[in-house]
């Protein structure tokens, strides 16, 4: 059976990646995602995984799978490069694949971003545990049976939540969830020499001041991104499947089970949010 990354076609040129930014979500990667597209880099950032559909969902899933479960063959450079072909800078993604990254792009400037892990976790369980609770309840449980694209939302969020949360139940996931954190952080500054990163604290203050000197860019004269809030994060979840949604409402079937499943879905995971 194929890999999910051996079915992408193979790319005409592969960009030269400059900027490898390894930060957790919630540590302000969509601002620097943002940022770093204002700066004139192409960024990839866990949006570009849903943007992308259903073959980087799977894709991503199956990279996750071959590191931390033993299942298929562990990505590198060769993986790497046609994943992120068309990108010069990678965002939030690098957190999850740190040393691989590190040996892939040993060129590259290396930006690491963290913050207070209390605050952190709090901000998980604010904006990413009500998504990991969502796509496994009704009725979202039950649409990925009819749209693919749901499906492999759903599948890829599953997969989070059983790397981050270890099988744990979503609110028994602290202990956890915050020792992986502190030991992520710890093993960037142990493979890094300190010629090589940028580190820097989110409570010490993050933007164009900071960032800019880091990727030798010179500071733009226009405001750094806005924060993702958990009002901007449910907000830009809504949009990944809102489509799908919608196609499931209009799919036709003599059964009324689909659209009934659709429409509510749509009052669920889209109106009430």
């Amino acid at each position: 059976m194929s890999r999910a990354i051996d079915r992408l076609p193979t790319p005409a040129h592969i960009r030269e990646k400059k900027v490898i930014i390894i930060a957790r979500s919630r540590t302000g990667t969509l601002s620097l995602y943002k940022a770093m597209e204002i700066l004139g880099y192409r960024t990839y950032h866990g949006a570009e995984v849903m943007r992308n559909g259903v073959a980087h969902m799977e894709i991503f899933e199956e990279a996750l799978n071959a590191k931390y479960f033993g299942i298929g063959k562990p990505y590198g450079r060769e993986e790497f490069d046609k994943w992120f072909a068309d990108y010069d800078a990678i965002v939030e993604i690098p957190a999850v694949f740190l040393e691989e990254m590190v040996a892939a792009y040993p060129n590259a400037r290396f930006v690491h971003v963290e913050r207070d892990v209390d605050k952190w976790y709090r901000s998980i369980m604010n904006t990413l545990g009500h998504s990991l609770r969502a796509v496994d309840e009704f009725p979202m449980k039950q649409l990925r049976l009819f749209d693919n694209y749901i499906d492999k939302f759903c599948s890829f969020h599953l997969m989070v939540r059983r790397l981050w949360w270890h099988g744990r139940e979503l609110e028994d996931g602290e202990e956890v969830l915050k020792r992986d954190y502190i030991e992520l952080n710890r093993r960037v500054r142990e493979i890094l020499p300190k010629d090589k990163l940028a580190s820097f604290n989110l409570e010490d203050g993050f933007g164009w001041e900071q960032l800019c000197p880091a990727v030798g860019c010179p500071i733009p004269d226009v405001p750094y991104p806005k924060p993702n809030t958990p009002a901007r994060f449910e907000a830009l979840q809504v949009g990944f499947v809102r489509s799908a949604i919608r196609r499931v409402i209009l799919l036709g079937t003599t059964s009324i089970l689909v659209p009934t499943l659709g429409i509510a879905a749509w009052y669920y995971y889209v109106k009430r949010r």
